[in-house]
């Protein structure tokens, strides 16, 4: 392994318990994505919705998407820009991922709802999350972007 000069290098091995789910999740994907059937976009937001809400915290929907709040945050923010390809996905499927997200880091997080494709053409996904990342940054003290692809 390479390391750098005057850091501190670790490794932490994988568990055999860990190495279990990690077999089981792979199984459990195959199996979705094997027998899944619908209109596309249904069959995404199945696929994401799957992952279970954390424990307290709050959601509240709006116009422009849906709040993911940790009953314990901080005057920061997250702005989650959800997957998809601009062609799917929801806010709705991806309150139970940030959810985790927002509960681990203690503060509140934003799922936008932004114009997904074809209906919409590129940039008017990039103007509503540029939009919204500036509205957060007038009413909270640090926002930081998340997202997945």
């Amino acid at each position: 392994m390479n390391a750098v000069k005057g850091s501190v290098e670790q490794v932490i091995p994988i568990s055999d318990a860990e190495i279990a789910v990690a077999r089981a999740l792979r199984a459990e994907f195959a199996r979705f994505w094997s027998t899944e059937q619908g209109e596309p976009r249904d069959v995404y937001d199945r696929f994401i919705a799957a992952t279970p809400a954390a424990r307290n915290v709050f959601v509240q929907s709006t116009d422009a998407g849906i709040w993911v709040r940790p009953d314990t945050s901080s005057d920061d923010a997250l702005l989650f820009v959800h997957g998809g390809g601009y062609g799917l996905g929801s806010p709705s499927a991806y309150v139970g991922l940030v959810s985790h997200l927002a509960a681990q880091a203690g503060v509140p997080a934003f799922v936008l709802d932004y114009p997904l494709a074809p209906e919409a053409q590129l940039p008017a996904a990039l103007h509503v999350a540029v939009d919204a990342l500036r509205g957060l940054c007038r009413d909270h003290r640090a926002v930081v972007v998340a997202g997945d692809s």
